[in-house]
């Protein structure tokens, strides 16, 4: 693996890249941070031309899940709220329907 950190002028992170190794199923990680170093958004590319957008909220914690297919279109998107010490995760399909809602400790999420 190979990995690439951009920082502001400050010297604060603004972006990190990682490129995986050929037989990885993972391509390439790019994960964005805002100007206080908190995660905002990572982006995993799969050789397979999925890719996994995710979503952070203030905490650090993952909000929302995007799977997309190669040509661009949704494939499945997941939210998550957290309620208490527990996450609640709903599936939607790519059409926007939900397909499935749990209730999971945080810490697995």
């Amino acid at each position: 693996m190979k990995e690439v950190v951009t920082r502001d002028a400050r010297g604060r992170l603004e972006e990190r890249l990682r490129v995986y190794r050929a037989h990885d199923a993972i391509d390439r990680t790019v994960e964005r941070f805002d100007g206080s170093g908190r995660r905002v958004e990572g982006v995993t590319s799969y050789r397979d031309g999925t890719t996994l957008v995710r979503s952070f909220d203030e905490r650090g914690d993952t909000v929302q899940d995007e799977w997309r297919r190669r040509d661009g279109s949704l494939e499945k998107r997941l939210t998550i709220a957290y309620e208490g010490g527990e996450a609640i995760v709903t599936t939607y399909d790519g059409e926007g329907r939900e397909i499935a809602r749990s209730r999971q400790p945080k810490r697995t999420v």
